[in-house]
């Protein structure tokens, strides 16, 4: 699954994402069945909850929402005046079935070798 488009539209995105609308979509999403844990600070990246079971991600410098594909719909309803925010609708988080255009987006990641299919935890273990 190719998810350069993705990636480059949160990398390319004008807003004041990681200043205060990163903050207010994980207020949103937490205030309504799911959870959501940030450590401020240690890492670039909150997870998202339901039922103590992992359903996606959500990148506080870009705005970007790895989400597992039960939950996307729910997740897009719930943040749909955010129109700007990118979603990633994750088959799943450990299989390396994900690729991106190495050469746009290889300046950008520095350190992160997209040149082969990847996991979307080295997505975000690379980016965090």
């Amino acid at each position: 699954m190719d998810i350069t488009q993705e990636i480059l539209k949160a990398l390319n995105e004008e807003t004041l994402w990681s200043v205060s609308e990163f903050y207010e979509v994980k207020t949103i999403i937490s205030n309504h069945v799911f959870t959501v844990s940030f450590w401020e600070g240690d890492e670039k990246w909150a997870s998202i909850g339901f039922n103590n079971q992992l359903i996606g991600y959500i990148w506080s410098s870009y705005p970007l929402i790895i989400i597992k594909k039960p939950f996307i719909n729910n997740i897009k309803r719930l943040l749909s005046k955010f129109t700007y925010i990118n979603f990633i609708n994750a088959e799943s988080f450990s299989d390396e079935i994900y690729l991106a255009n190495s050469s746009i987006l290889q300046k950008t990641l520095i350190g992160f070798d997209i040149s082969s299919f990847f996991s979307l935890e080295d997505f975000i273990f690379y980016t965090n």
